[in-house]
């Protein structure tokens, strides 16, 4: 099978060239092939009257048709429009394009517009008893309103003893490199002391611990740090997608996570996929594969919590608008970024019977209809945008496929195949090339 070459950046223009033109006709032949192949399963599935899939179906690219699309709603240079699909089955290879380039889709929503938030969120201020907690659940579940800081450091002071065994800290959740340990104030002569040769830190659970052959002996001062904790709960039920939108975008900003499980306590954990980079963008944070997760207690809440830690301070501090259930509405499911915007990167999903699409709604006044489409945009900018210049086609599986059952006996390649047969294997017969489903 032809590949498609490499194209060298610093290959001479006129090599380039050819690669590339090379490459588009190996593209199209591939196409073409994928075509043939299209063919041919439609014949199957017309002579066996059954398919799991619809493929290539256009979406309101006719006249008649066009006047399905409905507008929703409006995001920052984008809007979100539905048109409805029927026989549709959620399924993560479901696929929508928009002249053959394919959309991100983000899965099945759980209402249009009503956004659903957590039991609880809750700020922490990281100390081991006693801790503090600000309730921020009002703010996180809104989209608009006071901002919440998601970036908040302290520092603290304390004297202590260390020991060969570790002394706890007043405070968990140390920042790197914030810490400094002297001798105390009153002491007759003044010392530093340096980590790994006089004391080791482990950061996350705020231990200090005495270094054999060290020069600590007695009460020293110790100075750091502390990264702030947010706690996100739902009661009943765990999670695994936190949808989080920003008023201020942070920058270099850190992030540890941790859930909560009975035999381990709070165990790290890291997101599979977290689109808001360290909350510089806004989008989903996602986990995966949380084995052993149960309910605790935090501020007298009962709940599945997940446990973020700044563990590394930014230059920029993040504050949040909102901070909901992922998947929970389309508005947040199909929030679309400035970066996303710049690289025509657009989301779709689906809801009740309805796909909903994201579509640019700003741009120079003679692209209207043709690059983007405003909620109020006339009905000629409407048809020209759906019928003349972007052409919506849809593959879905659907929710009238039945399972395939042949009756009787099963002739295939000249040969008919006994109840007896010895190639029968459960309800498949085989004929050393092909496996055919028979009834029973």
């Amino acid at each position: 099978m032809a590949s498609i070459d490499y194209v060298d950046p610093l290959l001479p223009g006129q090599q380039a060239i050819m690669k590339l033109y090379r490459n588009d006709q190996k593209l199209s032949g591939k196409t073409d092939q994928g075509i043939f192949d299209e063919y041919e399963l439609d014949d199957i599935y017309t002579k066996i009257g059954n398919r799991a899939y619809e493929r290539n179906v256009t979406v309101g690219n006719t006249m008649s048709g066009y006047t399905n699309w409905a507008h929703v709603m409006n995001g920052s240079g984008y809007g979100i429009w539905k048109y409805p699909i029927v026989d549709y089955i959620d399924d993560s290879v479901n696929s929508l394009y928009v002249n053959d380039i394919k959309l991100s889709y983000q899965g099945e929503a759980v209402s249009e517009l009503t956004p659903l938030g957590f039991t609880k969120v809750y700020l922490g201020d990281s100390k081991r008893s006693g801790t503090t907690y600000t309730d921020i659940t009002t703010e996180a579940g809104t989209t608009s309103g006071t901002p919440f800081n998601l970036g908040s450091t302290s520092t603290n002071t304390e004297l202590i003893t260390p020991t060969a065994s570790g002394v706890d800290l007043v405070y968990f959740n140390i920042i790197e490199g914030s810490v400094t340990v002297n001798t105390v104030a009153s002491a007759s002569s003044y010392a530093s002391y340096t980590e790994d040769t006089d004391y080791s830190i482990d950061y996350d659970n705020g231990t200090i611990t005495l270094v054999s052959g060290g020069s600590i002996s007695g009460i020293i001062s110790i100075s750091y740090s502390v990264g702030n904790c947010l706690y996100v709960g739902l009661s009943g039920a765990s999670f695994n997608i936190i949808n989080m939108s920003l008023a201020q975008r942070g920058v270099g900003n850190v992030y540890d996570y941790d859930y909560y499980k009975t035999t381990d306590g709070w165990t790290t954990c890291q997101p599979i996929t977290d689109a808001t980079n360290g909350y510089s963008n806004n989008g989903n944070i996602i986990f995966s594969g949380l084995t052993g997760w149960t309910n605790t207690t935090i501020n007298s809440q009962d709940l599945y919590w997940i446990r973020q830690r700044l563990i590394t301070p930014g230059i920029i501090t993040p504050t949040g608008y909102s901070l909901l259930q992922g998947g929970s509405n389309v508005g947040t499911l199909l929030e679309v970024t400035g970066k996303e915007i710049k690289e025509n990167s657009y989301k779709w999903c689906f809801f009740n019977d309805n796909i909903y699409v994201t579509i640019p709604n700003t741009g120079a006044s003679n692209q209207e209809g043709i690059l983007y489409l405003k909620e109020l945009s006339s009905t000629a900018n409407k048809q020209n945008f759906f019928i003349y210049n972007n052409i919506y086609k849809i593959d879905y599986k659907i929710t009238s496929t039945n399972d395939l059952n042949i009756a009787g006996t099963v002739t295939a390649g000249g040969y008919i195949f006994p109840s007896s047969d010895p190639h029968v294997v459960g309800s498949w017969w085989d004929n050393g090339t092909t496996l055919i489903r028979s009834a029973g």
